[in-house]
């Protein structure tokens, strides 16, 4: 296997070509979808906006440390993960 990746160091700049398409769809589908999410449960909304107003206030943008630190925020974009929210028409 090793072998195999030396012989053919010309094919990584299609890999790239085929991984960013695809991270790119699944960011955009996820961030889709929560903002349908937040549209139809404006109780979530609003409970989600006070977590962010009262760690990161109105007068900076938040970093790594206040999204980890942002428990709601994180539980709401993993639950964005379930399957019976992201396919609601299956049976």
């Amino acid at each position: 296997m090793i072998g195999m990746r030396s012989a053919i160091p010309h094919r990584r700049p299609f890999d790239l070509c085929e991984f960013y398409p695809a991270g790119r769809d699944t960011t955009a589908g996820t961030l889709t979808f929560i903002i349908y999410f937040l549209s139809c449960h404006p109780e979530v909304l609003a409970r989600l906006r006070d977590e962010i107003i009262t760690k990161v206030g109105h007068s900076r943008r938040p970093d790594y440390d206040d999204v980890k630190d942002m428990k709601y925020l994180r539980a709401v974009i993993n639950g964005m993960y379930i399957p019976e929210l992201c396919m609601p028409f299956t049976t």
